[in-house]
């Protein structure tokens, strides 16, 4: 706006260096910079177009007379074009005449055209204000502001019962197309660029604002939006807005005997608070009712406020018996999830309850009931959907029980204590002991080994998972959720040698923790980012036989997310958003091949699993500010999960550096290869997929919190839960000392509905 206000006072410093009469007398397109005309004539059958292309155009003209002609004001891109006109005669000649203020749509440009005094005479006048974009451009609004003096006395109608005068004046037209805009008001109205463009509409809609009086007369042709031009002397059509000016001067209008009104859908009337109770002045029917079409197709939009705040009312128009539009109110028609709790809300701000929180007050005077039922569920939603429930299933997958893992842990702690108990043996013989003692050293040695080292291997896991997850939580409200987490493992394997006189039993217990990073990339909301952190706490067994292995466990795991969310100028906080996670699972793993050469072998599995998990959750709070607007809680899901795995393994021995060097530091030197050179080495890689059925889906549980009991309200509905069906691909690879193990690992994991999580880790094995 500020670029043409000051297109139009470059236009009146232009004043300074006057221009001699001007008359054209053919078509001429003409670009303006800085012109300025005392008197401008544009002939009959001739056309004058001034046009800016590339840089701002501004021109001012004093006096302008068009015989029978065509004048047009237009833009592109990005450029303005302002022109201002003082004493401006129409249709002196008899002849008809037509201005046209357009724009290309292609930028953000504006075209301004402003006409200070008017005079009409015999001939038609025709005024176009024309988006000339094939489809209306977001981001790009067309301003029209006409000085206008229509000759018409709505008071002198009103008591004439309506009829308009015969003054000898031509038919007037005006067609305004959508995302243009056009104001309506007496000479020496104060300029006002802002009112066009307020929130009371956007960029597509096609404007008609009255600043001013102005009567629609049976020789009147006003089409304002998506419409034929029929005859009809007044039609509001798809997008079509009509608005009035603000303060005192607002304008009225009155549709005088003999004229015809229609309103077509999509069209929109909108008004003040304080126009509403003036509205019998405002808008006024001086015609017959039937000469009034589709009064039903037109939307009222009331903008008034409540205490902390201002909301918006629809409505819609009637025309009682004395022949006058009069407003009525809509009930609140609030759809999706959240309507129960929005429409309570809703009634309790138009009733001005202290009761409510000021955040619903001023989210009502920024969104329409409907669009605010739909974006306070997304709120919910989004403050759920953390992906933590897909993080803690995919981390149990990852850190399920796996034999051949449990098996290189526990061979390398036997192999390790062995060595252990001779190298302690070996100390005491080469202190000198006597012969007679060796037996009791030795037991004694082999005690306090077995006591400073338990020989319980331990394997550390620390990982790091980039997680996005495509999700839609409205229709047509598409996000992708980010989620970088960093886990941290411990895991004990142990084995129970013919418990009972049973197989031999492999154990394990694992304990785990993770903290994520989480945010999202909304489309139709603002940004959402929160954070998450999950223990986890699990045990298994597994034993052999001569089909395999056969193993269960148990998981255990809480998770603890909080999230944020920016909107309506506050931050919506989501805290202590509590799941605890239960998890039992059945598994089988065979050998299906094996194979050996040199100092390695090879060997693949096939494994089943099922898996049942039961997710709980205490709920959280939706806080603005200081103020708790929403509460939710959770329901009780179960469901089950059937998986097939198809791995293999690899290991081989390095040769042993235990060589004298030439100096015969025979056994230093061994002690430093065995110290500092792997022993071995290993491979691991495995595919698995899984399937879920059951209850996925979260039952949500929403409430209002510290509001009046007579508004408050409740609401139920699903989001979705995690991935039905995925797979997971895993690869390893890792080096083996005499004590301790060190590996890297990374996995992908990627699910039907959008999920994909990348994991790169490092897994250390100590033998204690």
């Amino acid at each position: 706006m500020t670029a043409v206000a000051a297109a139009v006072a470059v236009a009146a410093a232009v004043a300074a260096t006057p221009v001699e009469a001007h008359r054209v007398t053919e078509d001429t397109v003409a670009s303006i910079v800085g012109e300025y005309w005392d008197t401008l004539e544009i002939a009959s059958g001739a056309s004058l177009t001034l046009r800016s292309d590339g840089e701002a155009g501004e021109a001012q003209i004093e006096s302008l007379a068009l015989e029978g002609a065509r004048f047009a004001v237009e833009a592109s891109g990005d450029a303005n074009a302002g022109v201002v006109a003082g004493t401006v005669t129409f249709g002196a000649s008899g002849a008809a005449d037509e201005v046209v203020v357009a724009h290309d749509g292609a930028g953000a440009g504006l075209t301004l055209l402003m006409l200070d005094s008017v005079e009409r005479g015999p001939g038609d006048l025709t005024i176009r204000v024309e988006n000339r974009a094939e489809k209306p451009v977001d981001g790009m609004y067309l301003q029209s502001q006409m000085w206008w003096n229509a000759g018409d006395d709505v008071d002198a109608v009103e008591r004439n019962g309506g009829a308009a005068a015969d003054d000898g004046r031509g038919a007037l037209k005006i067609s305004i197309s959508r995302g243009a805009a056009m104001r309506i008001q007496p000479s020496g109205y104060a300029a006002d660029f802002g009112n066009l463009v307020e929130y009371r509409t956007n960029e597509r809609d096609a404007v008609l604002e009255l600043a001013g009086d102005f009567v629609v007369r049976s020789d009147t042709y006003v089409y304002v939006g998506d419409v034929v031009e029929d005859g009809t002397n007044f039609v509001l059509g798809q997008g079509g807005v009509l608005a009035y000016g603000k303060g005192d001067d607002a304008g009225r209008i009155l549709f005088a005997r003999g004229s015809t009104v229609r309103f077509e859908p999509g069209s929109l009337l909108v008004l003040e608070g304080d126009e509403v109770e003036e509205l019998g002045e405002r808008l006024r029917l001086r015609t017959s009712a039937s000469n009034v079409s589709g009064l039903g197709n037109l939307g009222v939009l009331v903008n008034t406020s409540a205490q902390g705040g201002a909301y918006q009312e629809r409505g819609h128009l009637e025309i009682d018996a004395g022949g006058n539009f009069v407003f009525v109110g809509s009930p609140v028609t609030a759809r999706g999830p959240m309507a129960p709790v929005v429409s309570r809300l809703f009634e309790g701000v138009m009733e001005n309850s202290v009761g409510i929180p000021a955040f619903w007050r001023t989210a009502f005077a920024k969104n329409d009931v409907e669009a605010l039922s739909q974006n306070s569920a997304s709120w919910v939603e989004v403050g759920v959907q953390t992906g933590t429930e897909n993080a803690v299933i995919r981390s149990v997958r990852a850190h399920a029980f796996d034999p051949d893992e449990a098996l290189r842990a526990l061979e390398h702690a036997t192999a390790c204590a062995a060595e252990r108990e001779k190298e302690v043996a070996l100390r005491e013989q080469k202190a000198g002991e006597a012969a007679e003692g060796e037996e009791s050293l030795k037991s004694k040695a082999d005690g306090l080994a077995k006591l400073s080292h338990p020989n319980l291997p331990i394997v550390v896991d620390v990982s790091r998972t980039t997680m996005r997850d495509d999700t839609t939580v409205r229709p047509g409200d598409d996000w992708t959720l980010d989620r970088d987490e960093d886990e941290i493992g411990a895991t004990f394997y142990g084995r129970l040698e013919k418990p009972f006189g049973l197989p031999d039993l492999l154990w394990g217990i694992r304990a785990g923790w993770s903290t994520a990073d989480v945010d999202t990339d909304v489309v139709t909301q603002n940004r959402f980012s929160g954070e998450s952190n999950v223990v986890t706490v699990s045990i298994f067994g597994a034993v052999p036989t001569a089909y395999g292995y056969f193993s269960a466990d148990l998981l255990w795991a809480s998770a603890d997310d909080s999230t944020t969310m920016p909107t309506y100028g506050t931050m919506l906080v989501s805290n202590d958003i509590e799941r605890t996670f239960w998890s039992a699972g059945l598994g089988w793993t065979s050998p299906a091949w094996t194979t050996a050469g040199g100092s390695s072998r090879w060997s693949g599995r096939f494994g089943a699993g099922l898996r049942g998990y039961r997710i709980e959750g205490s709920g959280g709070e939706l806080a603005a500010g200081a103020e708790t607007i929403l509460a939710t809680d959770y329901g009780t899901r179960t469901f089950g999960e059937a998986s097939l795995t198809a791995s293999f393994t690899g290991e081989g021995a390095f040769t042993s550096f235990n060589e004298a060097n030439d100096e015969g530091e025979t056994e230093a030197w061994s002690r430093w290869t065995a110290a500092v050179l792997p022993r071995s080495w290993h491979v691991w890689g495995s595919l698995s997929g899984y399937a879920l059925a059951g209850d996925t889906d979260v039952t949500l549980s929403v409430r209002t919190v510290n509001v009046a009991a007579e508004y408050a309200g409740s609401a139920r509905f699903e989001v979705d839960g995690p991935e039905t069906a995925s797979v997971s691909a895993k690869l390893g690879a890792g080096l083996a000392w005499r004590d301790s193990t060190l590996g890297i690992w990374g996995a992908i994991d990627r699910g039907v509905d959008g999920f994909d999580a990348k994991t790169i880790g490092i897994r250390y094995g100590y033998v204690l």
